[in-house]
């Protein structure tokens, strides 16, 4: 897919789009489009080159459900509200630079089994890993886990959280 001069990716632009792979340019800057690429069933591996710095619209990526993997770039700061929201296939997350993960922002990634929340990541939302069902291991070292972060995740049973980092919980986070 060529982008050309395009800078910015509106409200639903590539719903139910066909890609498969998918490296989104620097020359956006941040992704504002709510649900830009929402149901693109056929995307498996989505990767951001350097420049990206964030993923303000909501539910961005919402419901493409073969996403297997995501890469973010040292430059990635914050991943906003429902970004990856019920991506069932989601295996691999290469955090980057990201210091924010917003509400919802990765809930109901079934096929998510472990996870590592590196100390760079200083905000993990509410419910931002609600109904990850698969989800059986987690380290935390972000400085503040919000209310319901870990919520309803079945299978999750080794939790290891930093404490020489982390430094604020909410309530409810793994209920």
């Amino acid at each position: 897919f060529d982008w050309g001069k395009l800078t910015d990716i509106p409200y639903r632009a590539f719903h139910k789009a066909g890609f498969v792979d998918l490296v989104i340019p620097s020359q956006f800057k941040d992704i504002t489009g709510n649900q830009a690429f929402r149901e693109c069933k056929n995307l498996k591996t989505l990767a951001f080159e350097e420049g990206v710095e964030s993923i303000s619209g909501s539910y961005v990526f919402t419901n493409s459900t073969a996403v297997e993997s995501v890469k973010f770039p040292s430059t990635m700061k914050s991943i906003e509200e429902g970004a990856f929201y019920a991506n069932y296939a989601l295996v691999s997350i290469e955090w980057g630079g990201v210091e924010s993960i917003g509400t919802l922002a990765f809930s109901a990634c079934m096929a998510l089994e472990e996870l590592e929340v590196p100390a760079t990541i200083k905000y993990v939302g509410g419910s931002a890993f609600h109904q990850c069902e698969g989800l059986k291991k987690v380290v935390i070292a972000a400085e503040t886990i919000d209310s319901g972060a870990f919520m309803y995740c079945k299978s999750l049973t080794d939790i290891e959280i930093k404490p020489t980092t982390t430094n604020w919980i909410g309530s409810n986070v793994f209920i």
